[in-house]
């Protein structure tokens, strides 16, 4: 006797957006501990919210995460910028003083100019040294060469520690990558980064210590189930 077993496995052209296809359900398998929520608090009364906290003339935030950082909170977004469709997404932050709410300082450009300007969905978690890692997807020309870069961002001096770095390896630049981004600090500062591959349809991670060196390059760190 033959049994018809509906498929649920997805198109690639359904996986295509980075988004996950509609009714599409999925449980994440993975190795890697859950990164811990974001310490998102609002802003201190009579202070704009936390989305509002970064304002780039000409800009529109189109997501925001945010993060407290002892006295400091950072906000993170991905701002739209004038400029060629496709290469306009940027990663911008801003560091508020937590007690009057204030800006120490805005609309800090993190993520890449370049060919690796389409910058999106950035996410924050800080370190057990107070160092914050911001981390996004960068699509790269044509849609392809795709990377998770971060930055760290010291909250005290209102300014990043590093410059832009990747933490995907090499051999999975063409893949489509960056879902579900997440970020886990470890013992003394240093952090995991993990995210979602939908071309292999599994989760990957990478280590990295406390100045954002890596210690482990990308590795499995389990699986999607449908």
């Amino acid at each position: 006797m033959s049994l018809n077993r509906p498929s649920f496995r997805p198109t690639l052209e359904s996986l295509e957006s980075r988004e996950v296809p509609a009714g599409f359900n999925f449980r994440l398998l993975t190795n890697v501990p859950p990164a811990p929520p974001a310490s998102a608090s609002p802003a201190a009364a009579g202070t704009p919210a936390a989305a509002a906290a970064i304002s780039v003339p000409g800009g529109t935030v189109l997501s925001s995460a945010s993060v407290d950082a002892g006295t400091r909170q950072v906000v993170v977004a991905e701002v739209l910028v004038a400029g060629a469709a496709g290469n306009n997404h940027r990663v911008y932050a801003t560091v508020l003083d937590r007690t009057s709410g204030r800006p120490v300082r805005s609309n800090i450009l993190l993520s890449d100019t370049g060919a690796f300007a389409d910058s999106r969905r950035p996410v924050a978690a800080v370190t057990a040294t107070g160092q914050v890692v911001v981390v996004w997807t960068a699509v790269g020309p044509g849609g392809s060469n795709n990377r998770i870069q971060f930055r760290l961002l010291n909250p005290s001096a209102a300014a990043p520690s590093t410059g832009v770095l990747q933490a995907n390896a090499p051999a999975s630049v063409a893949h489509q990558v960056g879902t579900a981004i997440q970020i886990r600090p470890t013992a003394g500062g240093a952090f995991t980064i993990s995210w979602i591959d939908w071309t292999t349809m599994s989760t990957s991670a990478a280590d990295f210590a406390p100045n954002g060196v890596q210690t482990r390059a990308e590795y499995p760190a389990g699986g999607l189930l449908r």
